[in-house]
């Protein structure tokens, strides 16, 4: 679904696009362009957003790749700010929905790696599971799948009932 200033059932047409584009720029915080050839639809909202006062910023891609000839333009003539990461877009146009910290995981479940991650995604994201059937799903021993659980289950992850594990809310 997508924003739009024409009735349902109006013919996609070039110039809609150009016009979605400003709609685009203006409910940005920031415009970052990945891929953009020479004349393309993501130049036109990069203008948008400055028109609009946005940031622009662009990832460039190889030279010698024509979907990244309007990236490395933009870049060229000051349209354009360079980024190369995440933390560069942050850096450039401000925390835009997140604190900027990399310190750390961003959610508790940026928290669990290893068997710890796979026993948990083995896990439905409604009902239960019985221990066994977690080590089918996740591929992990039996005896590695119940040296898991108690520990997701005292970090608050999992709990469970006589029908098995569950993901905990």
């Amino acid at each position: 679904m997508g924003i739009i200033e024409y009735p349902p059932g109006t013919t996609p047409a070039r110039y809609r696009f150009l016009a979605r584009n400003r709609l685009v720029a203006g409910l940005s915080e920031a415009v970052v362009v990945v891929e953009a050839g020479w004349r393309s639809g993501a130049r036109n909202t990069a203008t948008w957003g400055r028109r609009l006062g946005r940031p622009v910023l662009a990832v460039p891609g190889p030279v010698t790749s024509a979907a990244s000839t309007g990236c490395h333009r933009m870049i060229r003539v000051g349209e354009a700010r360079l980024v190369a990461s995440a933390a560069d877009v942050v850096e450039e146009a401000g925390p835009i929905g997140v604190d900027g910290d990399d310190s750390g995981p961003a959610r508790s479940l940026d928290a669990l790696s290893g068997d710890s991650a796979t026993v948990y995604e083995a896990l439905p994201a409604s009902g239960t599971r019985a221990t066994r059937e977690l080590s089918e799903e996740s591929g992990l021993p039996i005896d590695r799948v119940r040296a898991v659980l108690p520990i997701l289950e005292l970090e608050g992850f999992v709990g469970s009932d006589e029908s098995g594990w569950f993901r905990a809310r």
